[in-house]
């Protein structure tokens, strides 16, 4: 036996450690002298534990950066197009967005008046007496027509459906198409109209100004339809951006400027076709 007393750590089945008697030399023994055959095991514990919390952590990592990707693919996936926020509407701010546009619609009905003035002194109105039927049902035709594009450009860009440029393009390309036919199939259908009024009084058939009424009522139709459409289009678009509720301004504006614009151009198409004809 030698005069100290030695430590022994004497390694267990279950993994624990035993440890014996403290030395007696104040001094702290060196970790070589834990790596001989007697210190092995302690080593092994201890390594095995660092790799087991080590582990422990890395797994609670991984545990909580796929929560959190779970938790921002399910908000991603459940996020919707957010809706048009809507325009908020006092009477003094109804008031005063109708108050142009109702004055502007006066304007237009007069100007339409003064125009169909001018224009029934012409010899088309006086050779071609049907054109006089054909005014009114074109007029009340195209002006349906017009305002119903206005209405349902104007509710579409209220709940937000002309707010990203597919959209947009898509309403406007879908409505053009639209109105472009139904303009020609009213402007055929009023020229029929007026054939079959003159008609009656007279007993008469003439096939030129059959041929002229259809002609400039279908022409009349399709180009007002067409430019009036713009119109349309840009009236509401502007509006929207401008913090203007489209129902406001379109409608009486479509209503003014279509009168106008489908009269002027039937006086002109009419009278162009008379002279040729």
């Amino acid at each position: 036996m030698t005069s100290k007393l030695e430590q022994k750590e004497t390694p267990q089945t279950n993994g624990a450690v035993v440890a014996g008697e403290r030395p007696a030399s104040p001094e702290r023994p060196e970790p070589a002298h834990f790596l001989g055959p007697e210190g092995t095991g302690v080593e092994v514990v201890v390594l095995e534990s660092r790799a087991n919390a080590k582990g422990v952590r890395e797994e609670d990592a991984l545990l909580e950066n796929g929560s959190q990707s779970n938790e921002s693919d399910d908000t991603s996936t459940d996020r919707g197009p957010e809706p048009a926020s809507p325009l908020k509407e006092t009477s003094f701010s109804i008031g005063l967005q109708v108050l142009f546009p109702f004055l502007l619609a006066g304007f237009g009905t007069v100007a339409a008046g003064m125009v169909l003035d001018i224009v029934q002194h012409w010899d088309v109105f006086k050779s071609v007496t049907e054109v006089f039927i054909l005014v009114p049902a074109l007029l009340g035709l195209k002006g349906n027509l017009e305002m119903t594009l206005a209405s349902r450009l104007s509710t579409a860009a209220n709940i937000g459906q002309m707010d990203s440029p597919k959209e947009l393009w898509k309403m406007i390309t879908g409505n053009m198409a639209l109105i472009q036919v139904q303009a020609t199939v009213v402007g055929f259908l009023a020229s029929m109209a007026a054939v079959v009024f003159g008609w009656i009084p007279d007993g008469h058939f003439s096939v030129a100004h059959a041929v002229l009424l259809c002609a400039s009522s279908v022409a009349t139709a399709f180009i007002a339809s067409l430019v009036l459409g713009m119109i349309m289009i840009g009236v509401i678009i502007g509006s929207r951006k401008m913090g203007i509720n489209p129902d406001n301004v379109a409608t009486p504006i479509a209503a003014s400027l279509g009168d106008l614009i489908t009269l002027a151009l039937l006086s002109g198409i009419s009278w162009g076709l008379y002279k040729e004809l």
